[in-house]
């Protein structure tokens, strides 16, 4: 890993950051996480996280001027998932003044706004802002409100609508697959699933399920009631039939089989009881 190389100066983000900010923090603190990465000093994960984070901290901005609004697709995501860019910052600010210690704010990419204490590797980020002390202090001493203000002045709004738009195109599956064999799957869907992303679909051929942890996830058959998952039932799903999931509080991993296996044991006739159960409120 290295640090990547910026479209601007040092000098370029003043007055919403100083020459000596970005040499302190962008030439000097970053770097260090990729040096010891190198030279495998100290916490490795701790080292990775942070060089992970100040890459996309700093890709994001851009010299200041003009009013400098969210457009095309950063746009469209703010209006999706709030009322407006002024509610954006109202919420994001309001997160960010939550954080007691070292870490970082960001917007995921399911439209929510999120903390990260100390250094952490996530996959969702959308827009990220620094909330470690030197990201502020040397600029705005102890007002860190005013540092929060102040950088939407440099966010570059093309390239976070590049990033959203490239989530976009990668979004064609919410989940992450390992092929075991042939007709044998696993997939794996995040607790961070959007769930517009879990839509209903049918499949060609007949499909097993076996379930290995739920997190509270629900299934759905066209027509029927959602059921909560466990892991010891396993689903039938014939060919054709529109099926979705419902997220939960936890990821679900499960198990996709194209053939039939004897120790597949609810087929979906049966989930019609189970469905008729849970209406009547007698599954828990």
């Amino acid at each position: 890993m290295r640090l990547e190389k910026t479209n601007y100066g040092n000098k370029d983000l003043s007055p919403v950051m100083s020459e000596d900010t970005l040499k302190y923090h962008k030439d000097g603190l970053a770097k260090d996480y990729f040096k010891k990465l190198d030279s495998k000093e100290g916490d490795y994960s701790f080292n990775e996280a942070g060089a992970f984070l100040h890459n996309i901290f700093f890709s994001q901005f851009k010299k200041p001027g003009g009013l400098n609004k969210p457009s095309g697709a950063s746009l469209e995501f703010i209006n999706k998932h709030f009322s407006d860019f002024k509610s954006l910052k109202e919420e994001m600010k309001a997160m960010a003044m939550s954080i007691q210690g070292s870490g970082w704010v960001y917007l995921s990419k399911n439209g929510s706004i999120k903390t990260i204490k100390n250094h952490q590797k996530k996959e969702d980020i959308v827009l990220l802002i620094d909330w470690w002390e030197h990201a502020w202090s040397l600029d705005y001493k102890k007002n860190k409100g005013k540092y929060f203000d102040n950088i939407w002045k440099i966010i570059d709004w093309n390239v976070i609508s590049n990033l959203l738009s490239q989530k976009k195109a990668n979004a064609s599956f919410p989940f992450e697959e390992e092929i075991l064999s042939k007709d044998i799957y696993k997939r794996r869907f995040s607790s961070d699933t959007s769930q517009e992303d879990l839509v209903w679909h049918r499949d060609r051929e007949d499909r097993y399920i076996e379930i290995f942890s739920h997190g509270e996830w629900m299934f759905q058959f066209e027509d029927k009631l959602p059921f909560k998952l466990s892991s010891v039932d396993n689903i039938f799903i014939e060919k054709g039939v529109y099926h979705r999931l419902i997220k939960g509080s936890e990821d679900l991993l499960i198990s996709v089989h194209k053939k039939n296996r004897s120790n597949i044991s609810v087929r979906a006739e049966e989930f019609v009881k189970i469905s008729e159960k849970y209406r009547k409120g007698n599954v828990k």
